[in-house]
């Protein structure tokens, strides 16, 4: 899933955020009968594009919103599964800038 991460959840760790403070603006979800690859061979998942064996819940129609400038986002698998499952970002003169995610 892509949030836009509040201002309020900037430095908190994902386990310590207000998810309800965030927007959800896109979520994918694996679909193991769809298919005979599994989630672990997927090695990128570009924004706005549903790989194969995937099916799209947010937003339930169409493209998720235009990622806009400077503002922080938080893409992430199930945490409850992957300790690295988080990466944080922005766009930047329209180039993906990694941010440090805070530690706990």
């Amino acid at each position: 899933m892509v949030v836009k991460l509040n201002s309020d959840n900037e430095r908190l760790t994902p386990l310590q955020e207000e998810d309800t403070k965030n927007k959800l603006l896109w979520r994918i979800v694996f679909d193991p009968k769809s298919s005979d690859r599994t989630s672990e061979t997927i090695e990128r998942i570009e924004y706005g594009k549903v790989p194969e064996g995937f099916t799209q819940e947010t937003p339930a129609q169409g493209a998720p919103e235009t990622l806009e400038e400077n503002q922080i986002y938080e893409a992430r698998g199930p945490l409850s599964l992957m300790s690295n499952a988080v990466v944080r970002f922005k766009i930047v003169k329209g180039k993906i800038v990694m941010l440090p995610i805070p530690q706990g």
